[in-house]
């Protein structure tokens, strides 16, 4: 295989919307350092396919919305399906020419380890950044009319 095959076999790997799609969009938690380092890398390798939001600056959303996105990791397709979690984060680097490399940890005998160690380390990460979470996302007109 000569390297224009396997570039262009990898490139056809990278989806790509249909005429009139909207772009996939991933929401991060721009605080957590771990999460900076990632979004920093794959903003260098992703297609034009994919946007990149940062969870805390995104105020149009409700305060209950914004804090389970924080508790992992949310893809929207272009189709509207949403991802969370492992199935988000290797479906983000599908947008990239390395997401080849991703797709064994959604094969059947992985992914539900995967999945596991993804949940805990998520569920520790919150923890560690916000405590309980409660009011975490919410805007001081929120909080104060919260009963």
């Amino acid at each position: 295989m000569n390297r224009s095959t396997a570039k262009r076999s990898i490139e056809a790997d990278i989806p790509t919307p249909q005429p009139g799609q909207t772009l996939a969009t991933l929401y991060y938690d721009g605080l957590c350092p771990l999460c900076q380092r990632e979004m920093t890398l794959l903003k260098r390798l992703k297609s034009a396919q994919l946007r990149l939001l940062d969870i805390h600056k995104q105020w149009q959303l409700p305060a209950e919305q914004r804090e389970a996105m924080l508790r992992q990791l949310h893809l929207r397709l272009p189709d509207g399906q949403w991802l969370m979690g492992a199935d988000a984060s290797v479906e983000a680097w599908r947008y990239t020419r390395v997401g080849w490399l991703l797709k064994p940890l959604r094969w059947p005998v992985f992914g539900p380890v995967v999945d596991r160690v993804y949940r805990r380390w998520a569920k520790r990460r919150f923890k560690r950044l916000y405590g309980s979470g409660r009011y975490l996302c919410t805007l001081p007109e929120e909080a104060q009319n919260d009963p």
